[in-house]
C-alpha cells in the first residue's frame, strides 16, 4: 500500500507512520512537501490513498483537492482529509465538494484510521485479503520524501 501524505506536520506524519506500520504489511508513506508538486508527486508515486492535512488552512486543502480531481492525467486516487476535531462543518463540506472522499479527526484511533484507509483503498479497487491487516505493532519507520 502506498500513501501520499501532505500538510500533516512532522508529529502527524510520525503518528500516521506508526499507525500504518502497525496495521498494514508493506505500507509506505511518501511525503509531498512542495506546493506546486502535489500532482507530480501523485503521478510519480501512484498512491493508493492520499492523506491530506489542513495545516495550511481549508483554502489550501480545497485547492489541492480540486487540482487532484480535475487535472488531466492525474491518477484517480481517494483523498482522506485529517482535520482537528474543532474544524467546522462548513470547511469539511467544502472539501467534499472540492473532491475529498472522507474525513478523520487528527486524534484518530488506529482501528478507525485502518477502516478509513481500507475504505479509501477500496474506492481505488484494492481488495484486502485476510492477511492484509496486521494487528501487531512493528514494521519499518521510513518515510520517503520526493
Amino acid at each position: 500500500m502506498k500513501i501520499l501524505v501532505r500538510d500533516l506536520g512532522s508529529a502527524g506524519v510520525d503518528r500516521l507512520q506508526r499507525s500504518v506500520d502497525a496495521a498494514f504489511q508493506d505500507a509506505h508513506l511518501f511525503l509531498s512537501e512542495r506546493d506546486d508538486n502535489i500532482l507530480e508527486d501523485a503521478r510519480a508515486t501512484d498512491p493508493d490513498v492520499i492523506v491530506l492535512g489542513v495545516a495550511r488552512g481549508w483554502d489550501a486543502c480545497h485547492s489541492i483537492c480540486r487540482r487532484l480531481k480535475a487535472a488531466d492525467g492525474a491518477p484517480d486516487v481517494p483523498v482522506l482529509v485529517l482535520a482537528s476535531p474543532e474544524c467546522n462543518t462548513e470547511g469539511r463540506l467544502a472539501a467534499l465538494d472540492a473532491g475529498a472522499d472522507g474525513f478523520l479527526s487528527t486524534q484518530f484511533d488506529i482501528p478507525e484510521l485502518v477502516a478509513q484507509i481500507r475504505t479509501m483503498a477500496k474506492l481505488k479497487g484494492i481488495p484486502f485479503a485476510g492477511g492484509a491487516y496486521r494487528r501487531s505493532v512493528g514494521g519499518s519507520h521510513t518515510c520517503t520524501g520526493n
